[in-house]
């Protein structure tokens, strides 16, 4: 098995660190999400539905209908 690449990501404007995971889809490779025991907190702070991102060099954005939230890969 190959092991999972993860992210740490740090959002400014949630003064927050995050773990991040690759998505499983061979189509989005650069789309990542939350790791499971993070989603719920991830959940409470952003008040988004889900938690899936999308990397661009060393930053990930991740957006609602509302909001988008900016990471920098730490």
């Amino acid at each position: 098995m190959i092991p999972v690449q993860q992210l740490k990501v740090h959002f400014l404007s949630l003064n927050e660190t995050f773990t991040l995971e690759p998505l499983f889809d061979p189509e989005a490779n650069q789309m990542y999400w939350v790791v499971d025991e993070e989603k719920d907190r991830w959940y409470a702070l952003t008040g988004f539905e889900h938690s899936c991102m999308m990397r661009r060099n060393n930053q990930v954005f991740c957006h609602s209908s509302l909001d988008v939230k900016i990471g920098e890969i730490v």
